[in-house]
């Protein structure tokens, strides 16, 4: 019920205050009630998609603990990583791990950074050309690209309705591998450019894309515009 702003006593006789109501009706606000649903279907989205990405980077980290390892392949890979870590300036520790837990090689961790190697490519390749590949798998290194995977990662989960947001993380993702490719050739003689080339090449065209893991950089991401890029780089 209101009050009057003004004491009854000092109103002239034969005035009196109006009854006024107690009751206030609210009309429901629709667009009130959409936005809700709309607030509820984003936090929704969001939940699934880190579930998802929480969920792939647990099972990657229970992959490499429980996968087989090759303790004599990663000993004779030591001094090359040793060596590539003096030519770029990397003072923190890179561990080496040959696994089967990856298709392709790749970097994981930011704390404690880790390359993963599948046997098949350590097996497979020559010296130089796995020189190539630790050189390019260091450079993500030093640019930190698993913290920046984490970023664009939340972005992804924050703006997961806008296609625009996905096509641009993917679009920042190949520039990063050629980035790193650009890198990793500023590191070689120029003979030595072709066959980098073909070395990445050889990794394109045989191992499949790395898995979608914030916690994991791989080495393939966007095979035929990699390649095209690849090539207008060696080419160059």
């Amino acid at each position: 019920m209101l009050r009057s702003a003004v004491p009854v006593s000092v109103l002239p006789a034969g005035i009196s205050l109006p009854r006024v109501s107690s009751t206030v009706w609210f009309q429901p606000d629709p667009w009130g009630r959409a936005g809700d649903l709309l607030v509820a279907v984003w936090l929704l989205g969001i939940a699934l998609v880190a579930l998802r990405l929480l969920v792939a980077s647990i099972r990657l980290q229970r992959r490499v603990a429980r996968a087989g390892r090759w303790p004599e392949l990663e000993a004779g890979l030591v001094p090359l990583l040793s060596e590539c870590r003096a030519k770029l300036g990397i003072r923190r520790v890179v561990r080496l791990v040959v696994s089967d837990a990856v298709k392709t090689p790749a970097l994981r961790g930011v704390l404690r950074p880790a390359l993963l190697l599948p046997p098949n490519v350590v097996d497979g390749f020559t010296q130089r050309e796995l020189r190539h590949v630790v050189l390019h798998e260091l450079w993500h290194v030093r640019r930190l690209d698993v913290a920046i995977n984490w970023i664009l990662s939340a972005i992804q989960a924050l703006h997961w309705f806008n296609p625009l947001v996905w096509f641009a993380v993917a679009r920042i993702k190949e520039e990063r591998e050629i980035c790193c490719d650009e890198l990793a050739l500023s590191c070689l003689e120029e003979e030595e450019r072709f066959s980098y080339g073909t070395t990445m090449l050889r990794l394109l065209e045989g191992f499949r894309t790395a898995a979608p893991i914030p916690a994991l950089v791989g080495i393939v991401n966007h095979k035929q515009q990699m390649k095209r890029s690849l090539l207008a780089i060696v080419g160059g």
